[in-house]
């Protein structure tokens, strides 16, 4: 069974080129996706789940404010925490869609290679690490943030 395994993540092996350059890098895009489709499976239970609980925290009981304020954090929480969840299933349904289209790995701000150990970390990447710093700088300093550092 591992054999076959390896036999077809062999034969779905993509061959692609660095950005700039003629050069060939490996990527196991199948590998990728498989990483991708279980994040997602997590992310829509886990979505569930937290609209579920915050459904739930919203029920009519006999309570008294300090219930009501209670049950007002835990629904903000669990909304917070959804919002962050759909996000990030957006993130790995775009990543998923750059597979299909054979751009995977690439920044899509620059184009050049992803390095594979960054989407070993975070499949759903898309930016390299020197666009991705960029974009973190200036959402920070929107927010308020020193944009030193």
């Amino acid at each position: 069974m591992a054999a076959l395994r390896f036999m077809h993540l062999k034969l779905s092996h993509k061959r692609e080129t660095s950005a700039g350059s003629d050069t060939p890098i490996d990527m196991d895009t199948a590998h990728f996706k498989h990483l991708l489709e279980l994040k997602q499976q997590e992310l829509v239970g886990e979505i569930a789940k937290l609209e579920e609980e915050a459904r739930g925290a919203g029920e009519p009981e006999v309570r008294d404010s300090a219930d009501d304020a209670t049950a007002d954090q835990g629904i903000s929480e669990s909304l917070d925490e959804g919002t962050a969840a759909s996000q990030t299933l957006t993130q790995v349904r775009d990543a998923l869609k750059r597979i299909n289209s054979g751009t995977y790995s690439r920044c899509i701000q620059c184009g050049k290679q992803i390095p594979e150990a960054r989407l070993e970390a975070v499949p759903w990447a898309a930016y390299c690490v020197e666009d991705q710093e960029k974009i973190d700088r200036a959402t920070h300093a929107q927010t308020g943030g020193s944009s030193l550092g």
